[in-house]
């Protein structure tokens, strides 16, 4: 009897055991992620972000103040979109983000986010007020709200689309902003790659950092990775799990694991030759891509950076 109960106990245990490997083997096999790189799509002039639009792909243009619309695999020859006013141009276009109805791209060295129609024609400027960005960088839209980091304000606001007037400021209760680089709005939360600029006024010590708000109205944020003393530039996020983050002056895109809270290993391979800086970065839905801006030497300008095209397996 007694060794009929040990048989019967020594069976539970394997069998908790093997249940225990499965599931540390499944917890295991299902945190990997495999990306590839495919190629360099050159032609852009300093291209900084990426994103598909009523069919087609739009590319920022930093140093030439345009907008290059090309086909959603980047084949076709682009063409262009200068200010529709001649006198003017655009103020060194930045990050993208769309609505069903509307494309929105920043000015990243001046005072405005720029707007177009579906079809390319209707174009207006936002905010009415030009003093209430400074340099303004990633935005993103969800719902109503245009957000938008306001970067030489070290600060994030949010614009109505429905009525532009209708703008509010995040309270940022812990002082974490300081030079927001891109935007990620997904499933009702904000998501910021935060740089750490050392200039004067913007907020001391502060930034290096990704943060996530998940109220705005709160003024409260997390930090869900800290750089230190780093300028973090491109941001997307995974399958809900694996945040990817660019850093310019190491020139290295980080997977981070949110499940694991840990860096994966291996860095996402850049491409040859250089490419410069790794900036914004866009999933595209029609492709199953992951594309990501290298904006090349902007100062030296020995080079015009280009889209790297990856396979996320």
């Amino acid at each position: 009897m007694l060794a009929s109960k040990h048989r019967k106990l020594s069976i539970v245990l394997s069998s908790l055991l093997i249940l225990s490997l499965a599931i540390t083997a499944y917890f295991y096999l299902s945190s990997s992620i495999n990306i590839k790189f495919i190629a360099l799509k050159t032609g852009f002039d300093h291209p900084a972000d990426i994103i598909e639009f009523n069919g087609k792909t739009i590319v920022t243009e930093l140093l030439s103040s345009k907008l290059a619309i090309t086909d959603s695999d980047l084949s076709e020859p682009a063409t262009y979109l200068r200010h529709p006013d001649k006198k003017r141009q655009f103020s060194s276009p930045h990050h993208l983000a769309t609505n069903e109805a509307t494309l929105f791209f920043s000015g990243g060295w001046g005072q405005l986010i720029y707007t177009y129609d579906k079809h390319f024609k209707s174009f207006q400027e936002l905010p009415k007020d030009k003093s209430l960005l400074s340099a303004p960088h990633g935005i993103c839209t969800q719902d109503q709200w245009l957000y938008i980091a306001d970067s030489l304000h070290s600060r994030l606001i949010r614009v109505n689309t429905n009525n532009p007037d209708e703008i509010e400021v995040f309270a940022d209760h812990d002082k974490r902003i300081a030079y927001g680089r891109q935007v990620l709005c997904h499933e009702h939360s904000i998501w910021i790659s935060n740089s750490y600029e050392k200039r004067e006024g913007l907020n001391p010590g502060k930034g290096s950092n990704i943060i996530k708000i998940t109220d705005f109205e709160s003024g409260n944020s997390d930090t869900v990775i800290n750089f230190p003393n780093t300028n973090i530039t491109g941001l997307y996020l995974h399958k809900n799990r694996y945040l990817f983050t660019a850093q310019w002056h190491a020139n290295r895109i980080s997977i981070y694991d949110l499940k694991r809270q840990k860096f994966l290993e291996k860095n996402v391979t850049l491409p040859t030759p250089y490419a410069g800086p790794p900036y914004g970065m866009y999933f595209s839905e029609s492709q199953q891509k992951l594309y990501i801006a290298f904006i090349g030497d902007i100062y030296g300008k020995k080079n015009k950076g280009g889209i790297a095209v990856y396979e996320i397996d």
